[in-house]
């Protein structure tokens, strides 16, 4: 009667390593944001455990509606922990036809509303850095995203996809 299941928390098999003087634009759409959460403990903690680290980390998360941004007290934390080191800035992007409200957050966060591909949002935020990216979201977002990152001169080799 039933079947036993086995649970495990999800392990992130991408290695974060960077090579030179690089940046990393973290980019979340949605459920999206957990992978994109561990990538960015990981990244804002690389300096303290070895010589170099990333010179900036970009996080632009995409929601639909303001209610359905989470995790805000977990980016803190990862933040937190991180320490000064690397400087890392936030973006909201809420989607819906939802208007007004600001998203409340224990840090520094800008916010925008439409998606991340329109106009030169995204590569406003990036600021023509050089470094790496990591997308996690649903399908459309990914070939979207990926797209206009490749067209902001990331290189494809240097853009990791995850489906959400």
């Amino acid at each position: 009667f039933g079947h036993m299941l086995s649970v495990s928390k999800p392990v992130m098999t991408l290695k974060l390593q960077p090579q030179g003087s690089l940046a990393l634009l973290l980019i979340s759409g949605g459920t999206g944001l957990s992978p994109i959460l561990q990538a960015l403990r990981v990244a804002v903690t690389l300096p303290h455990r070895q010589l170099t680290g990333f010179t900036s980390v970009v996080l632009v998360h995409s929601a639909r509606t303001l209610h359905d941004v989470a995790l805000l007290d977990d980016i803190a934390a990862a933040l937190a922990a991180g320490g000064s080191v690397t400087p890392t800035s936030v973006h909201i992007a809420i989607t819906g036809g939802e208007k007004g409200g600001r998203v409340r957050a224990p840090f520094p966060v800008t916010q925008s509303q439409g998606r991340i591909t329109q106009g030169s949002l995204l590569a406003g935020l990036w600021g023509g850095r050089t470094g790496m990216c990591l997308i996690s979201g649903p399908q459309g977002m990914l070939d979207q995203v990926g797209q206009a990152v490749r067209d902001m001169g990331i290189a494809e080799d240097m853009c990791h996809l995850l489906e959400a």
